[in-house]
């Protein structure tokens, strides 16, 4: 059974690829500061620092409360929980990068989620990274959010399903989504601005990889969208 996870709030993502902790873990809601402690029980009392230790100390279903503007990791974690990452209105909780994780379903659902770098959700510098980047038969939903300035792609899809509304990716290097290996993906609403493309939709590994785009806009950049079939028994849709 999937599991979902949810990223909301303000969010501005750094860079490389984010592990998340699957540990067992107790509280509902786990929060995080920019004072916190990692040896703290990340309660409201006394808040954790880091993003991986409030994922061991949430529960499958629980929330993650960001309630400052801040870095919270410092490097790669996978989500492997159904858990939600959320950052107080007004607050831009920063994560370095997001990789959703072996059968989680993840959602980054925010008021603004600016990305920055590497795997689930970013904008960023290094060369290599990727904003949103989930490589299993998960699902991810990204809503209200922003992701720009990365030299790779903006969302790479390589298995599962992916929702996208109201959403802008600017100035990213390559593709602003990339579907491979049976990917499906409704993309809604959503801006893909001074990118050096729009969709691309391939299909290998004798899957059928689709997308259905509506209501958005598609500028600057070389290329709007692509559907592209790398081997007889493969099947790429876009509508």
């Amino acid at each position: 059974m999937l599991k979902a996870t949810t990223l909301r709030g303000a969010v501005a993502c750094l860079a490389t690829t984010l592990f998340c902790a699957t540990a067992e873990a107790q509280l509902f809601r786990a929060y995080l500061t920019s004072d916190g402690n990692d040896a703290n029980p990340c309660t409201l009392q006394a808040p954790c620092r880091l993003l991986p230790a409030a994922l061991n100390a949430v529960a499958s279903g629980g929330e993650i409360w960001m309630l400052d503007s801040a870095n919270y990791n410092t490097s790669t974690v996978t989500i492997n929980k159904s858990v939600s990452i959320l950052a107080v209105p007004g607050v831009v909780g920063s994560v370095v990068s997001v990789n959703a994780g072996r059968r989680s379903a993840s959602r980054l659902q925010v008021s603004t989620l600016r990305c920055a770098t590497s795997s689930l959700a970013c904008s960023g510098a290094a060369p290599g990274t990727i904003g949103v980047s989930m490589n299993v038969a998960s699902s991810l939903t990204i809503e209200n959010s922003l992701i720009a300035n990365l030299p790779h792609y903006g969302v790479d899809i390589r298995g599962g399903s992916l929702k996208v509304d109201n959403t802008t990716l600017r100035n990213i290097g390559i593709y602003a989504f990339q579907l491979q290996n049976g990917a499906s993906a409704t993309i809604s609403r959503t801006q893909m601005l001074a990118n050096k493309g729009g969709v691309v939709v391939a299909g290998n590994n004798t899957s059928t990889t689709t997308a259905s785009l509506s209501n958005s806009v598609i500028s600057g950049g070389f290329t709007g969208v692509i559907a592209t079939s790398s081997s007889a028994g493969t099947v790429a849709r876009i509508s």
